[in-house]
C-alpha cells in the first residue's frame, strides 16, 4: 500500500517512530448513500513495516494471519548496526518533528523551533507609547483625572485595592466612579509609523488590557478604534461591549492579536466606558494597557489578515455576533471561560458552539491583496495554518474545515479536513494544523470553517481559538528563509517535563542554554540537519556547497542526504556518495532529475557507516548501537581444532 500524507492525525514523525508498525487495518464496503444498511466486511489484517520517504510518500505491508507464521523470531547477529540512522531504535534526532504549541512534553523528547527572525529580521515592530498605561501616575485618588488620559463624561478612581480587587501591576488601577468615559489617542506617524505603509494596509496591531470587577453587577467596556488624519472613524477594531466580569476581584485579559489596520488609519483611540447597574460606584476596573504595531512578515512568513482570529473583537456574548465571520447556521457562543474548567488558549476569550443541534461559522480571505497573483500562479507560495480546538464537556464534536478557492469560489484544494471529532481530555487545547502546504495555481481565497455538534446536552461544546493563516515564498528568488533555515541549524531537548506555551517565547538559540516554554525547559543543542547553498556546479551529481557545520569532516555527509528546498529540484531528495570537506564538495550517487544552479538551497544530513566506532564518536549513541561487533564469527571459530 503506498500514499501521501494527506491527514491530521497521521504524521510523518509518527511513521518514522514506528508508531503504525502492527496497526490493525480493517477493509469493509459501505453504502455511502445509505450508512445504516451497515457494512460488509471484506478482509482483516495488520500494517507490517511502514517506510516513509523524504519526498512525502509512504508505503506500508499489509498483512494477514498466515504471515505471522513466517516471521523470524529474534534477529541475526552482526557486527554492524541493524538500526537505520534516525528511527525508532536510532533515536539519533536527524530531523525531529517541530514544536507544538499548548503541547506536554517528556525528559529527552526532540523539537525543531522556528527561530530565525526577528524583530528587525522579520519586519518593524514599534512599541507604542501610551501615556500612563496602568495608571501609575495620579497615585490614588477619588475623585482623578488620569494623567493622558480624555475625560469625556463621568467621575473616576484610582486605587491601590478596593475590596479584594488589588492592581494587575504595579500599584494602582483604574476604577468607574459613576456611568462615565475616557479615552487616549495614539499618533501612529509620531510614533514612528510608515504612513505609505499605513495607507497601503501594511501594518497589524497587537492590543491588551486587563478588566475586573471590584463589585458584582456593574459592567465596563473596551473599544479600540482606528481612525484617518482628521480623526473620522475608519473601523472599530475592538468593543468588548458592556461586561461584567465574574467572580469579582479577577482578572481577564482583552487582546487583540495580528489585527490588520484599515488603510489611512493616522490614529489609534482607545476606549474606556463604565455602566452602573447597582449600588453607589461603576465597579468597573482596568489596568495594564500595551499596543505594539508590527509590519512586514513573522519569522519569514506573510501573515494573512483573518479578522478577529481570536475572537475578541466583541467580547463575552450568549447568542454572540462574531466580527469578520459568516454564520451560516445555528448559534455562537463566545466565552472567557467555561464552567467546566476551559480557559482561552489565547487573549481572553474563545469561540464554543451555541444553543443548537449544529452550527456552522466561516470566513474567506482574500489572497491576492497581499500576494502576488503571478506568483501564486507560478506555485512560489506554501501555505501555513493552525487553530486550537477543545472540548469543555466530552462527547460534543467539532469540525476544522479549510478549502481554497479560485477566482470563480469554486474549491480547488481542501488542505485540511479534520472531520467531526471530541478532543480529550476535555478542557485540553490541541492543534489542528499543516505547515508550508504548497498553494496551487490559481488559488484566490482560503475558506476556514468551523462547525460545532451537538450530542449530549444543551449545547454543542467545541470550542476554538487561535486562528492563524501564513504564506511563504518558496521560489529561488526568494530572500526569506526556507523550512530547514528558520531553525538556524540548531534542535531543542526537553530537559524539565511541561506542557508548552500557547505562544511560542523567544528561544535562546546558544547551544548548552535554556528556554522555558510554559512549563517545559528545552536545552539547545547542535541540529544534525543542516542548512547549505550551492557555491559552484560540475554536474548534476558533483557540486560544491556553502554550509556551517564545525564537526565535519572528510565523509561527514557519505551516506547522508540532500533535500532541495529551492530550484528546480525542489522537493527532490538523493543521496550522498562522498563528502569531501577540503572544498566542500558533494557528489550523489545519482545525478539530480534537473540542472542544480548556483544559489539553490537545501538541506543536508550526515550518514552512517553502522560501525561502533562511528556511532560512538559521531553520534555519541553507543547506548542505542545495535549490533555485537565483539561476538567471534565463524572464521574465528574455525582457527581451533575440533571446534563444535
Amino acid at each position: 500500500m503506498a500514499g501521501v500524507f494527506d491527514s491530521a492525525e497521521i504524521t510523518e514523525e509518527d511513521l518514522r517512530a514506528g508508531l503504525f508498525d502492527g496497526a490493525e487495518v480493517r477493509v469493509f464496503l459501505v453504502n455511502w448513500a445509505d450508512p445504516s444498511q451497515g457494512a460488509l466486511k471484506l478482509r482483516r489484517g495488520w500494517l507490517g513495516e511502514v517506510v516513509a520517504t523524504e519526498r512525502g510518500v509512504f508505503r506500508a505491508e499489509l498483512r494477514g494471519l498466515v504471515q505471522a507464521l513466517s516471521q523470524t523470531v529474534g534477529e541475526l547477529f552482526t557486527p554492524e548496526c541493524r538500526a537505520d540512522l534516525g528511527d525508532a531504535r536510532c533515536r539519533v534526532p536527524i530531523w525531529p518533528p517541530e514544536v507544538q504549541r499548548s503541547t506536554a512534553y517528556a525528559v529527552g523528547t526532540y523539537v525543531r523551533v522556528r527561530t530565525l527572525g526577528t524583530a528587525s529580521a522579520a519586519g518593524t515592530t514599534i512599541p507604542l507609547t501610551i501615556q500612563n498605561p496602568s495608571f501609575e501616575a495620579d497615585g490614588a485618588q477619588d475623585p482623578v483625572t488620569p494623567t493622558g488620559w480624555t475625560v469625556v463624561s463621568g467621575t473616576w478612581t484610582t486605587w491601590a485595592s478596593n475590596a479584594g480587587t488589588v492592581a494587575f501591576d504595579g500599584g494602582y488601577f483604574l476604577e468607574g466612579r459613576d456611568p462615565g468615559e475616557l479615552y487616549q489617542d495614539i499618533g501612529l506617524v509620531a510614533q514612528g509609523a510608515d504612513a505609505a505603509k499605513l495607507d497601503a494596509g501594511l501594518y497589524r496591531l497587537d492590543f491588551s488590557i486587563w478588566r475586573a470587577n471590584s463589585y458584582a453587577s456593574d459592567r465596563g467596556r473596551v473599544v479600540v478604534e482606528a481612525r484617518d488624519g482628521a480623526g473620522t472613524l475608519l473601523a472599530t477594531l475592538m468593543d468588548a461591549g458592556p461586561e461584567e466580569i465574574s467572580p469579582q476581584d479577577t482578572w481577564r485579559e482583552r487582546a487583540l492579536k495580528d489585527e490588520y489596520l484599515p488603510s489611512g488609519t493616522r490614529t489609534l483611540r482607545i476606549r474606556l466606558l463604565t455602566e452602573l447597574i447597582s449600588g453607589q460606584r461603576a465597579n468597573a476596573c482596568f489596568d495594564v494597557v500595551s499596543a505594539t504595531l508590527k509590519e512586514g512578515p513573522e519569522n519569514g512568513y506573510i501573515v494573512l489578515p483573518v479578522v478577529n482570529r481570536s475572537f475578541e473583537a466583541d467580547g463575552v456574548g450568549d447568542p454572540a455576533s462574531v466580527r469578520g465571520w459568516t454564520v451560516d447556521s445555528g448559534a455562537w457562543v463566545i466565552r472567557d471561560q467555561d464552567n467546566g474548567g476551559l480557559v482561552p488558549a489565547h487573549g481572553g476569550c474563545f469561540l464554543m458552539g451555541g444553543m443548537a443541534a449544529s452550527s456552522r461559522i466561516r470566513q474567506e480571505v482574500n489572497l491576492t491583496g497581499m500576494l502576488d497573483p503571478v506568483k501564486i500562479d507560478a506555485g512560489d507560495y506554501v501555505l501555513t495554518f493552525q487553530v486550537q480546538r477543545a472540548n469543555d464537556y466530552p462527547l460534543d464534536r467539532g469540525r476544522v474545515l479549510v478549502e481554497v478557492l479560485d477566482a470563480s469560489n469554486t474549491v480547488i484544494a481542501t488542505p485540511l479536513d479534520t472531520g467531526f471529532e471530541e478532543i480529550v481530555p476535555e478542557d485540553t487545547w490541541v492543534a489542528r494544523s499543516f505547515t508550508d502546504w504548497p498553494l496551487p495555481a490559481g488559488a484566490r481565497t482560503v475558506r476556514i470553517v468551523f462547525e460545532a455538534e451537538r450530542v449530549d446536552g444543551n449545547y454543542p461544546n467545541a470550542c476554538f481559538d487561535d486562528v492563524r493563516l501564513l504564506a511563504k515564498d518558496v521560489s529561488g528568488s526568494s530572500s526569506g528563509p526556507t523550512t530547514s533555515e528558520v531553525y538556524e541549524n540548531r534542535i531543542y531537548r526537553c530537559v524539565t517535563a511541561g506542557t508548552t506555551a500557547a505562544t511560542q517565547p523567544v528561544y535562546d538559540t546558544t547551544p548548552g542554554n535554556d528556554t522555558t516554554d510554559g512549563t517545559a525547559v528545552f536545552r539547545c543543542e547542535e541540529a544534525w540537519t543542516r542548512h547549505a547553498q550551492v557555491a559552484s556546479v560540475t554536474d548534476r551529481r558533483t557540486f560544491t556547497i556553502t554550509v556551517d557545520e564545525p564537526r565535519a569532516a572528510d565523509g561527514w555527509f557519505t551516506g547522508g542526504i540532500v533535500v532541495f528546498e529551492t530550484g528546480a529540484n525542489a522537493g527532490v531528495a538523493l543521496e550522498v556518495k562522498t563528502w569531501t570537506q577540503s572544498g566542500s564538495q558533494v557528489e550523489l550517487y545519482l545525478p539530480a532529475p534537473f540542472d542544480v544552479a548556483v544559489g539553490d538551497r537545501l538541506r543536508i544530513s550526515p550518514g552512517c557507516d553502522k560501525r561502533l566506532a562511528t556511532c560512538k564518536a559521531k553520534f555519541s549513541n553507543v547506548l542505542n548501537f545495535r549490533g555485537e561487533p565483539f561476538v567471534p564469527g565463524a572464521d574465528e571459530m574455525a582457527k581451533y581444532p575440533d571446534a563444535r
